[in-house]
């Protein structure tokens, strides 16, 4: 789940006097003269851009229209928002709500939760942005780290968790679930994880509705392998993250989803089959 109150459709890698985000229905925004990165992989192209409120409403050769603003980018590139996969900038964020280290870097969407460490529980997260809205998009995962120290307490964390303490902190990741997270994020170098065993990390990851992904960190093959053959997910990445080759069949498990894309399995989606039975007795 991602929220945000105020968001830009597009961000231009130049100073933009008097357009900005609202959560009003402004006029729409005609960019001319950009060079196009539009996030296909395709070569940069030179064309124009129409923001309508907060979505990108046409890309192309396009004329302005009566009384929208008109922006000339000189040339400069004009690219959708980048996505930080991998951000702490939840920390401060409410007393810089307009997230400016983040926004001047073309950055407009945030996941945070990482390394198993959450500023602020899921809920609580996404309830004050939607009281006090920020200027980028967010999205969080439950921070495993946070959950030890709610079930264990901040000062006897140095041990492994017992099944009561487990099955707490399993709620924990129930609750961050239901309240929009993406899913479960740990930090096993960093204390308090680096304390836990396996069987904790692999039961929290499981005991739940969803299992498209999940990655594992080690130098330990013989780890990694176990652990991934014990995680309840479609798609497993050890040392790395989000990988997607083509000959690879995509897809999760329960709530996440049945079925596969890509690779030889994606084909059958395309593809029917035929029964023919002949009986050849006398």
């Amino acid at each position: 789940m991602i929220q945000a109150r105020i968001a830009c459709g597009a961000l231009l890698a130049a100073s933009m006097a008097g357009l900005a985000c609202s959560s009003e229905h402004p006029a729409t925004t005609h960019i001319v003269n950009a060079s196009i990165v539009d996030g296909t992989g395709a070569p940069a192209h030179p064309g124009a851009v129409r923001i309508d409120g907060d979505r990108v409403a046409e890309v192309g050769d396009l004329e302005p229209k009566r009384g929208e603003t008109v922006v000339d980018a000189k040339g400069l590139v004009l690219a959708p928002g980048f996505i930080d996969v991998h951000s702490h900038h939840d920390e401060g964020l409410f007393e810089m709500r307009g997230a400016e280290p983040v926004v001047s870097q073309g950055v407009t969407t945030i996941v945070v939760g990482q390394d198993g460490s959450m500023t602020y529980p899921v809920r609580d997260l996404f309830e004050r942005m939607q009281k006090t809205p920020v200027a980028i998009n967010v999205a969080t995962f439950v921070g495993h780290g946070n959950l030890r120290n709610d079930a264990m307490g901040k000062d006897d964390f140095r041990r492994h968790a017992t099944p009561e303490e487990i099955e707490k902190m399993r709620r924990g990741v129930e609750d961050g679930m239901k309240a929009g997270a993406l899913g479960l994020a740990t930090g096993l170098e960093y204390d308090p994880g680096i304390y836990s065993a396996p069987e904790e990390v692999v039961e929290l990851s499981n005991d739940n509705e969803y299992g498209l992904a999940a990655a594992v960190w080690t130098r330990d093959i013989k780890k990694a392998i176990n652990t991934a053959k014990s995680l309840r997910a479609g798609i497993v990445w050890i040392n790395d993250t989000q990988p997607a080759p083509t000959e690879a069949p995509w897809g999760g498990y329960k709530q996440s989803g049945i079925g596969r894309e890509l690779g030889r399995d994606g084909v059958d989606d395309y593809m029917e089959a035929k029964h023919i039975y002949i009986n050849l007795s006398e």
